[in-house]
């Protein structure tokens, strides 16, 4: 297996992201302190992923815990679509900045691409700039506010390490 829930937890950025009361783990749940409290299967791949992503975010490229949410309803996507992490530029959280799409590592050619679509989809329907397809393995890192909405090469800006810290502050 390409990715593991030991792997993940050995990861520099999630170790930090633990110490610092930002993720907790408690009875097979993932809990992450971000805007909301929210819990989720420690069970799943994905969130496997996804603890990476929020602790490199926060770790390593400077968002405010305050500003992150996991699981936000995107309007006008059926059915009951969420975006697995919205980074937001205001501290009520209403400005969406970056949305991230998670997969389990090891995604096909397929799946990956209907991953980045949902990226896209999800971050159209926020109006946020910026989208990113992790699934640690593999990502993608896209400027979607100043392309056309079927562009998905030319926007293309690099992987998650391309996320700029702080807002590009």
């Amino acid at each position: 297996m390409p990715d593991s829930r030991e792997l993940a937890l050995e990861d520099e950025n999630v170790i930090k992201a633990i110490e610092r009361g930002f993720i907790e783990l408690s009875q097979g749940r993932i809990i992450y302190n971000l805007k909301q409290k929210k819990s989720h299967q420690w069970s799943d791949p994905e969130e496997w992923v996804r603890v990476r992503t929020v602790s490199f975010l926060i770790i390593k490229k400077g968002y405010p815990a305050n500003r992150m949410n996991t699981e936000v309803r995107v309007p006008r996507r059926t059915p009951n679509d969420f975006a697995d992490i919205v980074v937001y530029e205001d501290d009520r959280c209403q400005i969406p900045y970056l949305i991230v799409e998670n997969k389990a590592a090891g995604q096909n050619t397929r799946d990956r691409r209907q991953g980045i679509e949902q990226a896209f989809g999800n971050t159209n329907s926020l109006r946020a700039p910026f989208a990113l397809y992790d699934e640690h393995t593999y990502s993608g890192f896209f400027d979607v506010g100043n392309f056309p909405q079927e562009e998905r090469e030319t926007n293309r800006l690099g992987t998650r390490d391309r996320v700029p810290k702080e807002y590009g502050n």
